[in-house]
Formats: structure tokens, C-alpha cells, sequence
């Protein structure tokens, strides 16, 4: 792997916003960055923002959890039903054109159902998160989405007529992908050898006996062009030696799991790969390339460099987000940079050429939290994360020091991305203003999601860090924008002298939205929003200015996006803090649509769904007027204030605005 920082040379483009109108592909661009330079939605009108439309797409018995973004484009001679702007979008198990200016259907497609949860079963109703592909994307008059079954379906544009189907997860074909959805799929219209744009995928599932891998595909023909395995095979050495058992790594997990990002100049494609299989038991090593960001040849496949994340990832540590690229400029130099986090917050900003650290980022592999001093020294079982003389949290006033020898009470030299597990000296030195109505302190203490015992591992699992953190670049400020759920657990203390933590605990979720300026590592600004905690042993919704007690107690499971309009917009899942959501009023309990000043991290302006939200906004622009749109839940039928329509995509826009 090569070393050393690679500066971008002068005049080389910048990839780092959706300079148009739409939304074309799935994280606004290919950069992934999900940032528009729309800006007639601003912070002097934002407040403004009243529901334009909404639309509904699924069966009243749709169980599924929803997972679609939508995409729109414009333009004369792209094969589209309204050259003016047509709206794109996964539903109904399948795919929908829409008039994004009143949500009018134009046609819909429906594609296979679920394959059987066992062998020779009936297809399921819905999968996990219902059909769930979670992009999809637009290129050279077709669109592309992954389908219940695993495959990546092409459709004609205009018509929705069925074009081509790739079975990209019939390799090591099984029933019952644990988590099984829709590949996600992302479009580079230019590339490939015929010169058709190439499509990638690839399956998903990584909790079940698959072998992962990432496909090119033609994007006119549906031929695969090249396959990237996740796992080695026996030949490849000498990555195959870190599985201590190479049969593992046959059927070793590594799904594809999450969007890839383009570097066209670069002629690389950017992704990630989630958890090995299986979860327990496995022999001693890394295994790679599980828990990876990897960077591939779009011409060849082959594999430029990669970054494990977590070694021998037990605890569920791949990617919960996407990876970024972003052109940053560090000490008057700017460098080609990708930025992405996994699902405990270990956050990397590497050089997107050789997969370096950058000036300023420096790396080193920290360890994770092993109360027993067992599993660690086998298994090399560690995520890999920035260097920081502390985390950037503050709670109470208090530096939330990390676990790496920084002393108790120290200044902190910058606020640097990442955490890990505090331990309990600093858990009780940041909590301790915290005490319940009784006057006992409120301990917030790391929360064990499992408990795994093996002969290579007896410790518990921590999930303490941020987790699924969704992000989003701001080119115009310079900020890295991370929406992530804190997974500790509120626990009352059974006196004041007693610190030991008793019986009632649950995972109690606080959100952060963190601004990190890229140039400098640091923290520009910060949003804490409580979810809810345990007082004299009742549950009580964490109150936040101007949401809903409770708003955010699910945690947040879309993602961030920012526009030129100095605006970030992200959204909380919803509110499972009260009780049974059955028995509250509708809309009570449902997820909430933010927006922030960009610059000063304010809030602006909030919508609450009347159910859960588990996906991204988005933006676009159609006859001079700005929208923003999310798809969410209805309360389904077993719930109060039941419409008959489990689903809905609601779009906002100004309304004098044009």
C-alpha cells in the first residue's frame, strides 16, 4: 500500500456538492456528500416550511420498517416522464415515478417478493425493513434499485418497463438472509468498456453465511463486468493468513450493505463492507476484508488500498453510515480525503488515494474496552481511529476524556472525532452535577448489548460509543456534519454513596449532531438532544427545547444533509420512551424533521411525523420552487389514529417562496 499524503494537483475538480437542481443519485451526488447548493430555503425562511404534498404507497398490512430515499432529475433528453423534474422512489415493493410537485403518480413497478425465511417456505410478506432497498439511482435514461429477492433491477425511465435483472446475490445462495434486503446500488453514467455507466451492488445481509462482494455491472446491458470478493480466497496471500481458519472465510459475511461513492478522476469507487459471519465463534484473526472500507479499480476491480475498521469484529462495528469524499484543505495543501465512521463512532479522515492518514489526522489502533484482559492480545480485536487527547463531548460543563492516559480534569488540546467507552472514574467525573428528584446522582454507564462467551472471548460487548452515525459535508463551511446516537444507559444510582449501578436499565439514547471543521480537527459546534432516563425507577422522557419529550429516545437511523441555504437537516426516529406506542395519540410519539444554522448549529424549525422516521431527507428544486422531503410511517392498524396508509412521503416546501 503506498504511503505518504497525496496532494490534489492544481485545477483538479472538486466533487463535493449536487451543483444542480436534483437529487439524481443516492446521497445527492456521487461524492456521496449529501449536500445541495440549493439555497432558496434559507435561515431567515426556513421557518416558513409547511407540507406541500404527501403521498402514500403501501398495502394497509405493510409491516415493514422503510428505509427509501428519494431521487429526482431533470432535464430534456434523459427518457423521463416530465422533463420539467421526475421524482423517484422505493415503495410498494418496487419502484414509483412521481410528479414531484404534487406527488401525482406516473407509474409503478413491482418487482418479486422476499425470498422464504427457510428452505422450500412460502415468500415472506416483507423483510426486515419491508422491500428496503435503501438507494436508488438514476443513469442514462434508466433507473436502477435493488429488489426483495437480492437482485438489482434496471427499468426504463419513461415508462417503468422492466429492462434487465441482475441476481447479484445468488452467489453462495442460501434461504433466510438474516437482515436480507435490496442491494443498494449507486451509477457512474460514464465508466465502463462499452461506455454505458456501470452499476454497483452487491448483497446484503452480512449476519447470515454469505460471502460478500461488490459487482460492476453494465449499466445498459445488466452484464457483470467485474466481481470484488470481501472475504480472501486461498490463493490471496497473504490475506487469507489473517482467518486462522480459511474455510471461514468462505462463507465469512462482509456484505455490501451501504451506498459506494465515486471518484471519476480517481476512476475509483469507494466502499464499505459489514460484519463477519459468524457473529461468535470464529478462529483467531482480523478477517479481512470484513468491517472494511475498501477502494477498487472501476475499470478492473482491483483492489487500490482498504482500512479495517475493527479487527475480528465481534460487536457488530462495520459501517452505519457512508463513505464521504471531500477535497479538504489542511495547512494551506488540499488533499483528495474520505471521511466515514462505523457504528461505534470511530470516525477516519484517510487520504482517498492510497488510504493514508492526512496531516492532522493522525491514526492508531485503539484498543476497545476488554474488562476480562482476554480476547484482546488473541485476536487482535480492536477498531481503528483517529488519535485525540480527547473525545469532543462535554456533559455538564465537563471534558469527556477519553480512555487513552489522558488524566482526569486535563485541558484538551482540540477536540478531536472519535470515542470509545469511558471508564467509570470518567463517567462519574462527567455525570456528577446529574441527581434524580430523590438527590441521589444519575450515572450513565456503558451499555453491554450482549454478552459473549467463547473460548476466544468471555467479555462483554460495548456499545457505549455513537453508533449508526449519518453524515453529510458542507463545502461553503467547511464542516462535516455527524447525526449519531449515543448508546448509553441512564441508571439510577442506589444511593448517593453508592455508585454501583442497580437493576433497572434499558438503552436509554441520547443524539449528538457534531459540526467538525475538516481543515482544522476540531469541533465547530455541537448539539446534544436527551432521549430519556430512569428516576426512581420510572422512565422519563428526556425534554428537549422546543421537540416533544422523548423525541429522540429511539436514537436517529436516517441521516444529515446541508445546503448552500447555511441549513442542516436531519430527523430522530421517534419516541418509544412513553410506553406502547399503541395505546398513545397519534402523531405523539412519532419521528421529527429538524433544521440547523449550518454556521451555529441553532435550531430553526421541526416537523413530527405521525410515526417513525428511518431515513434521510432530501432536497431538490422544480420550476424555481425549493422542496425537501422525507418518507416515513403511518401508525399502522393496530394503532391509534390509523389512516389505512402505513406509509407516507411528505414534502415540504415555502409556500410564497418561488
Amino acid at each position: 500500500m503506498p504511503s505518504g499524503p497525496q496532494e490534489i494537483p492544481a485545477g483538479t475538480a472538486s466533487n463535493n456538492g449536487a451543483s444542480g437542481n436534483d437529487w439524481e443519485f443516492p446521497k445527492g451526488n456521487l461524492a456521496d456528500t449529501q449536500f445541495s447548493y440549493l439555497k432558496q430555503i434559507n435561515t431567515s425562511n426556513v421557518t416558513g416550511l409547511s407540507v406541500a404534498w404527501n403521498q402514500s404507497f403501501d398495502a394497509a398490512t405493510f409491516t415493514g420498517e422503510g428505509q427509501a430515499v428519494p431521487i429526482v432529475v431533470t432535464g430534456k433528453g434523459k427518457n423521463l416522464p416530465l422533463a420539467s423534474g421526475t421524482m423517484f422512489m422505493n415503495a410498494d415493493s418496487g419502484e414509483v415515478a412521481m410528479n414531484p410537485v404534487t406527488g401525482k403518480i406516473l407509474w409503478q413497478y413491482i418487482g418479486p417478493p422476499p425470498k422464504p425465511a427457510s428452505p422450500g417456505g412460502a415468500p415472506a410478506q416483507a423483510l426486515v425493513y419491508g422491500n428496503a432497498p435503501k438507494t436508488e439511482t438514476s443513469c442514462n435514461g434508466m433507473v436502477y434499485f435493488g429488489q426483495q429477492d437480492g437482485s438489482i433491477q434496471a427499468i426504463d425511465a419513461k415508462t417503468g418497463a422492466p429492462v434487465w435483472t441482475n441476481e447479484v446475490s445468488d452467489v453462495n445462495e442460501f434461504a433466510g438472509h438474516t437482515g436480507q434486503a435490496g442491494p443498494p446500488v449507486d451509477c457512474d453514467p460514464t465508466a465502463g468498456p462499452a461506455g454505458n455507466g456501470l452499476i454497483f451492488g452487491g448483497p446484503n445481509g452480512s449476519s447470515s453465511p454469505l460471502r460478500g462482494h461488490l459487482d460492476a455491472i453494465d449499466a445498459m446491458t445488466g452484464q457483470l463486468e467485474w466481481r470484488w470478493f470481501t472475504t480472501p480466497d486461498p490463493t490471496q496471500l497473504p490475506f487469507i493468513l489473517t482467518w486462522d481458519n480459511p474455510a471461514e472465510a468462505a462463507l465469512g459475511g462482509g456484505g455490501t450493505w451501504g451506498s459506494s461513492a465515486i471518484d471519476q478522476t480517481q476512476n475509483t469507487v469507494f466502499s464499505e463492507s459489514g460484519n463477519a459471519y459468524a457473529q461468535l465463534g470464529r478462529q483467531p484473526g482480523k478477517d479481512l476484508w470484513t468491517a472494511t472500507t475498501f477502494a477498487l479499480n472501476m475499470t478492473t476491480g482491483q483492489l487500490e488500498w482498504y482500512w479495517q475498521e475493527a479487527h475480528h469484529d465481534d460487536w457488530d462495528l462495520d459501517h452505519g453510515g457512508n463513505p464521504m469524499l471531500i477535497n479538504i484543505t489542511v495547512n494551506g495543501k488540499v488533499y483528495p480525503a474520505l471521511a466515514t465512521c462505523n457504528k461505534d463512532a470511530d470516525c477516519e479522515v484517510l487520504n482517498r488515494v492510497n488510504g493514508s492518514p492526512l496531516p492532522d489526522f493522525p491514526m492508531t489502533e485503539t484498543k476497545v474496552q476488554d474488562p476480562s484482559g482476554l480476547g484482546l492480545a488473541l485476536n487482535n480485536e480492536y477498531p481503528t481511529q483517529p488519535v485525540s487527547s480527547c473525545a469532543p463531548f462535554t456533559v455538564a460543563g465537563l471534558a469527556h476524556v477519553d480512555t487513552g492516559g489522558v488524566a482526569a480534569g486535563s485541558a484538551c488540546a482540540s477536540a478531536n472525532i472519535d470515542v470509545h467507552c469511558p471508564d467509570q472514574a470518567e463517567v462519574n467525573l462527567s455525570y456528577a452535577t446529574l441527581t434524580a428528584p430523590n438527590g441521589t446522582p444519575i450515572v450513565p454507564t456503558c451499555q453491554f448489548a450482549a454478552t459473549y462467551n467463547n473460548q476466544y472471548n468471555a467479555y462483554p460487548t460495548c456499545s457505549c460509543g455513537t453508533s449508526y452515525a449519518r453524515m453529510s459535508y458542507d463545502p461553503l463551511t467547511n464542516d462535516w456534519y455527524i447525526f449519531a446516537n449515543n448508546q448509553l444507559t441512564a441508571q439510577e444510582n442506589v444511593s448517593s454513596t453508592n455508585w454501583n449501578k442497580n437493576s433497572i436499565s434499558g438503552p436509554i439514547l441520547q443524539v449528538w449532531l457534531d459540526a467538525i471543521n475538516v481543515s482544522k480537527n476540531t469541533m465547530s459546534w455541537q448539539d446534544r438532544f436527551w432521549g430519556a432516563t430512569y428516576v426512581n425507577g420510572v422512565l422519563t422522557p428526556g425534554v428537549n427545547p422546543g421537540l416533544a419529550p422523548g423525541t429522540c429516545s429511539k436514537g436517529s437511523y436516517g441521516g444529515v444533509i446541508s445546503t448552500a441555504g447555511n441549513l442542516v437537516f436531519t430527523d430522530c426516529w421517534g419516541d418509544s420512551a412513553s410506553g406502547n406506542v399503541a395505546t398513545l395519540p397519534a402523531g405523539s410519539w412519532g419521528g421529527t424533521v429538524m433544521a440547523f444554522n449550518a454556521t451555529t448549529g441553532a435550531q430553526l424549525w421541526t416537523w413530527q411525523a405521525p410515526g417513525y422516521i428511518n431515513d434521510s431527507p432530501m432536497t431538490y428544486e422544480i420550476g424555481g420552487k425549493q422542496y425537501v422531503a422525507v418518507y416515513h410511517l403511518m401508525p399502522t392498524y393496530q394503532d391509534p389514529g390509523f389512516t389505512g396508509s402505513p406509509d407516507q412521503l411528505t414534502v415540504f416546501s415555502i409556500p410564497s417562496a418561488k
